[in-house]
This record gives C-alpha cells, sequence and structure tokens, in this order.
C-alpha cells in the first residue's frame, strides 16, 4: 500500500478529518514503511479475528 492509498483509506474512514488528515501526514515523509516482519504478523492477526 502507498503512502497516498494509506491517506485515502484515513480520509475514507472520516471524510471530514481529510483536510486534518493531510496536513497531518504532509511533512512525515517516508514515516510508513513496510517491514518484512509485519506481514506474517499481520496475517496472523487477521487469521485470529483482529
Amino acid at each position: 500500500m502507498t503512502e497516498e492509498e494509506t491517506l485515502r483509506a484515513f480520509a475514507a474512514a472520516d471524510p471530514e478529518m481529510e483536510k486534518e488528515i493531510r496536513l497531518a501526514f504532509g511533512s512525515l515523509s517516508g514515516m510508513l514503511v513496510m517491514r518484512d516482519y509485519a506481514i506474517p504478523l499481520v496475517q496472523g492477526l487477521k487469521s485470529e479475528g483482529y
């Protein structure tokens, strides 16, 4: 998921806050970084119903 896709997902969850969400994340370039260890962790959590 790209940074833009992530921002769109946050904005979709609360459309009234989109401007604030983009403002908050606008100056945090590189904050969202995929970590290889997180993939099986997230998959495991999903399979457990989280």
